[in-house]
């Protein structure tokens, strides 16, 4: 028996206590607190929330429960901003991280051809013809931390840290082992500071995921393998930001950029089952599955 299914297993009123009226949950496993940068020097922090929509964020902004983005809003400047076509993750990604369309810079969808021509492999940094703006400031002597863009595997060799996209990418099923693979931090000395700071499917506890969905003991995870869906986008989500957060505490730095994918994901997976219910979901996958793109967002806004 996997170990993720004895997860729920056990008396849960203490982690249903922790929603609390909000339904925003404890989230103990992840620092939340305000980051303390090393020095004072100004700094740009570049972070990007893959596939945030503002049709979701206004709404949860307008109900109060957003409001450290609304903070931002209120403080800064927002808008809609227009995209490419086809609107694929690693060329849109790449294409904000080098200031040039996919025909200059390589990246033009999530595959490439394996070094021996024969085969397919997942989109390496290594089709990118054109420098992104952490090469550029390296030119100049400048600090970078880059965590999980994508692409970004294998790590660049910065005047920083990197973290490549690789780096957090959980095990296909909750009980497999979780291999890091090569080259995916630079520079290599980090990798022991770094990688205790994942978080693995296994080591989540109901107050992590009751957010997400409140009726999770009820999942039968031997027949549905959504709630294991969730741990691993929830797990991914915190083994991009727990790095990142140490790294910003930890070093110095002038440019940081740190990309999130979990909303994508959520969306992808259950924002059919967002509300209002449509007529084609069953109530029982409504009442199980509605609050898991809410629940994401406001996860991001926690963080």
């Amino acid at each position: 028996m996997d170990r993720a299914r004895i997860v729920f297993r056990f008396n849960n009123r203490k982690a249903e206590s922790a929603i609390g009226k909000s339904g925003r949950g404890n989230h103990a496993i992840l620092p939340t607190q305000k980051v303390q940068f090393m020095d004072s020097s100004r700094k740009v922090l570049l972070i990007g929330w893959d596939a945030a929509d503002w049709k979701v964020i206004h709404k949860l902004m307008d109900e109060g429960r957003m409001p450290n983005v609304q903070k931002l809003v209120k403080n800064g400047v927002m808008g809609n901003m227009a995209t490419l076509f086809p609107s694929l993750s690693p060329m849109l990604w790449t294409t904000i991280a080098t200031g040039k369309r996919p025909y200059k810079h390589g990246i033009h969808g999530f595959t490439e051809p394996t070094p021996d021509g024969k085969g397919i492999q997942p989109m390496t940094n290594l089709s990118r013809k054109c420098k992104a703006v952490w090469n550029i400031l390296n030119q100049h002597d400048l600090k970078s931390i880059v965590v999980g863009w994508w692409p970004s595997n294998p790590a660049e060799p910065i005047n920083g840290v990197m973290v490549s996209d690789f780096f957090h990418k959980s095990p296909r099923k909750p009980g497999d082992p979780w291999n890091l693979p090569a080259n995916c931090v630079h520079p290599d000395s980090a990798l022991k500071e770094l990688a205790p700071l994942r978080i693995h499917p296994t080591q989540l506890k109901p107050q992590h995921i009751l957010p997400f969905v409140p009726h999770a003991a009820e999942v039968d995870q031997e027949t549905d393998s959504r709630l294991a869906s969730v741990m691993k986008m929830l797990c991914e989500c915190v083994s991009i930001h727990r790095p990142a957060s140490y790294l910003l505490q930890t070093r110095k730095w002038d440019f940081a950029a740190i990309y999130y994918d979990a909303i994508d994901h959520f969306s992808h997976g259950f924002m059919k089952f967002h509300p209002p219910k449509q007529s084609h979901i069953s109530d029982e996958d409504f009442r199980m599955f509605s609050n898991v793109v809410t629940a994401g967002y406001l996860y991001h806004d926690e963080i």
